[in-house]
This record gives structure tokens, C-alpha cells and sequence, in this order.
């Protein structure tokens, strides 16, 4: 199946979301719910062809597809992106919620010479 990144542009908040459908009008109808939109106009629909048929890829596995492709995550509180240079940590915690989780308790903290996220007791043997 198809994959696209839909977004809902309406001014104030941008929530996004990746949607598998046969047509950009589907993934269009579909995000309507997903995404809680209001008005159909207000989403914009993106072919994002390298996740085609991941629909039912493992959620953490995702998210490392995702990081390989260019997306961030961008923690709450102000921490710097996890990007694909954090992959190694993420799999060695057992996925992206985890390394969240650490990331807001303070367990990790940002290496910015290293450029990625290490924990904070200075163990930076992310691979």
C-alpha cells in the first residue's frame, strides 16, 4: 500500500501522521480522523514512496526507518532532536518510548560533541 505524510495546516497547530492508502484523496479522507481535522481543505498530502507497504512493520523498527529517512523527534522541555545518530541507543534500550522516557527523567542527557544523545553516568558506547 501506498504511504503519505498528511498534515493539517489550519494556522495554529501542525499535527502530522504517516497514513498507508491507495490515493492521496484516501490518505486525505483518512487523516481526517487521525489527525482530528476540522476541514478537509486544510490537509496537505505528501507520497513518502520509501515507506510504502511498512504498514504493519513493527512500531520501533519504524521509527528507525523513519530516522534513516530525515525525520527527528523532538523531545518536550526544550531537549535537541533524536536523530539517526541516536538509532545505535534506541535499539540497545528496546526502542524509541524508552529512550523518551530516559531522555525526560534526565537518565540521558545530549553529548553535543558527540553529537547524540549518552547516559548521563557518561557511558557513551552507544553502538
Amino acid at each position: 500500500m501506498k504511504a503519505y505524510y498528511v498534515k493539517w495546516v489550519d494556522g495554529y497547530m501542525e499535527p502530522s501522521a504517516i497514513i498507508w492508502a491507495d490515493t492521496a484523496n484516501q490518505a486525505k479522507g483518512l487523516a481526517l480522523s487521525v489527525l482530528e481535522a476540522t476541514d478537509y481543505t486544510d490537509i496537505r498530502v505528501k507520497r513518502m514512496k520509501w515507506a510504502d507497504d511498512m504498514q504493519d512493520m513493527d512500531p520501533n523498527e519504524f521509527t528507525i526507518e523513519e530516522l534513516k529517512h530525515g525525520q527527528v523527534y523532538v523531545p518536550d522541555d526544550g531537549n535537541p532532536p533524536v536523530t539517526e545518530e541516536d538509532i545505535p541507543l534506541i535499539r540497545k534500550m528496546g526502542g524509541y518510548p524508552e529512550l523518551y522516557k530516559s531522555i525526560l527523567s534526565g537518565e540521558l542527557i545530549y553529548d553535543s560533541e558527540a553529537g547524540q544523545y549518552v547516559k548521563k553516568d557518561g557511558d557513551v558506547d552507544n553502538d
